[in-house]
């Protein structure tokens, strides 16, 4: 299973006589709670999936709810590769090229490393592993499209985010963003009593506290984040706290 700080809690299994070592590796990079759902059932999938197979052995599910494109804030991804050179890992599998990683030199690098090691990564949606070093030329070429298609994702949704406040609008979840909301015309409509814990954040910052005190400031009070759960996320506190975002933001 996995919580909300990205803590896999797995069962541990006997090592089957001269089984295969078999892994997972699950990422999405979105902290909504539809990407985190989606997560969840990455690992409930995989974990059942490999421990149904006679000939594996289950050796962990790595999961984590981070961006594609920088491998060195992938924590989960690191000890995996630090597990698979120690011999703990013989194939490595997961949904798609996309989730093990969307910037392709830095990927392919990292499948050269497994392969020197001997373990294989199984990509499930394209249909092939990195068992044959000619696959190697097809796991580029799907990571090479995906970095374009992340890039160009990027450039769009901060292109129509640019033209909004060009035009006044500002686009966001106002379901999941705290201290604000919109009337039927879409225009923002601040929420006095979520703005409150917004205006606390700020003050909080300003007087000098870092994300993690006001994580455990807010939490010791009882408040709750915008979609009413008890423990706050260091990251969705930086978001509020993030300087540039202040002017924007503060309610």
């Amino acid at each position: 299973m996995i919580n909300q700080n990205n803590v896999v809690i797995t069962i541990p299994t006997k090592e089957k006589t001269n089984s295969k070592k078999v892994a997972a590796y699950c990422r999405v990079s979105s902290e909504s709670y539809e990407q985190f759902r989606s997560l969840e059932s990455q690992v409930l999938y995989y974990t059942e999936y490999i421990n149904e197979n006679p000939d594996w052995t289950f050796a962990g599910v790595y999961a984590e709810r981070v961006s594609g494109t920088d491998f060195s804030k992938r924590n989960e991804f690191k000890r995996m590769m630090k597990d698979a050179k120690a011999g703990k890992i013989n194939l490595i599998l997961t949904k798609a090229v996309s989730r093990f990683g969307r910037n392709t030199l830095p990927m392919l690098q990292r499948i050269n490393e497994l392969s020197s090691h001997a373990v294989t990564v199984q990509f499930d949606v394209e249909g092939f592993d990195t068992s044959d070093p000619d696959r190697h030329a097809d796991t580029a070429i799907y990571a090479a499209v995906s970095q374009v298609e992340s890039e160009h994702r990027s450039r769009d949704i901060k292109w129509g985010i640019r033209r909004g406040f060009e035009n006044g609008k500002v686009h966001l979840n106002h379901s999941q963003f705290l201290g604000y909301t919109k009337d039927k015309d879409g225009n923002l409509i601040i929420v006095e009593e979520e703005a409150k814990i917004v205006r606390l954040i700020f003050n909080l910052y300003l007087q000098g506290s870092g994300c993690r005190k006001i994580k455990k400031f807010l939490e010791e009070q009882g408040i709750k984040t915008v979609t009413g759960k008890t423990e706050w996320s260091t990251s969705l506190s930086a978001f509020f706290l993030c300087p540039q975002n202040m002017r924007v933001r503060q309610v």
